[in-house]
């Protein structure tokens, strides 16, 4: 509850940062054309958070078909939905914005939907449930400060090659890249995802 509570606050943060400095930026990195997408960006990670939160959650408890069931829906909603918009004439960079999204979203609900009745019996747990969020936070409260730096530091060093790119260059060629950088990482990522899910539990413990 704790991380769903966070992962709403973020959205909300980020909500304000697009709509002030999101214009902004997009204009510096000459990717203008895609300010009708900024209001994606706060939905995008609401999803990807709750979808994080909740995976880690399964993974504790070892409901590891739920985790596979909401990978299932992802890549089908995202597959099936870019390929019939192109098949239709829709092949845009709007559709494949879209269809990712909308692919974190659907797996983001499902994950939701089956892990709410554990969610809630384990809130009742105890006699103290309304601190049980508090406690956590103030127990674990580690795992964000040690894990926070090196994931922004991650992600921006998979996220400023795009940008950089869109500064110097068209936005087609940040597609190619985008593009490229995906069917590298999608056979790794499947043999990562496969592996770390099953034994992270353990190696936590």
């Amino acid at each position: 509850l704790a991380s769903m509570a966070i992962a709403v606050g973020v959205a909300a943060v980020s909500v304000v940062f697009v709509l002030t400095l999101g214009p902004l930026l997009l204009s510096r990195f000459k990717m203008a054309e895609l300010q009708p997408f900024l209001w994606l960006i706060p939905v995008s990670i609401l999803a990807q958070s709750l979808l994080q939160a909740l995976n880690f959650w399964n993974t504790r408890k070892s409901a590891f078909f739920k985790v596979a069931a909401s990978k299932i829906v992802q890549a089908a909603v995202t597959t099936f939905l870019a390929l019939g918009l192109g098949i239709a004439g829709y092949g845009t960079a709007a559709s494949m914005i879209g269809s990712n999204v909308a692919g974190f979203a659907c797996a983001a609900f499902v994950l939701v939907v089956v892990s709410f009745g554990g969610i809630r019996s384990q809130g009742e747990e105890g006699a103290d449930a309304a601190s049980r969020p508090l406690s956590v936070l103030r127990r674990y409260r580690k795992f964000a400060t040690h894990s926070t730096g090196p994931a922004v530091l991650n992600a921006m060093s998979w996220q400023l090659p795009a940008l950089l790119l869109g500064a110097f260059f068209s936005a087609g060629v940040v597609g190619l890249y985008a593009l490229t950088m995906k069917v590298i990482q999608t056979p790794v990522g499947l043999v990562h995802q496969a592996i770390s899910q099953v034994f992270y539990r353990e190696v936590a413990a």
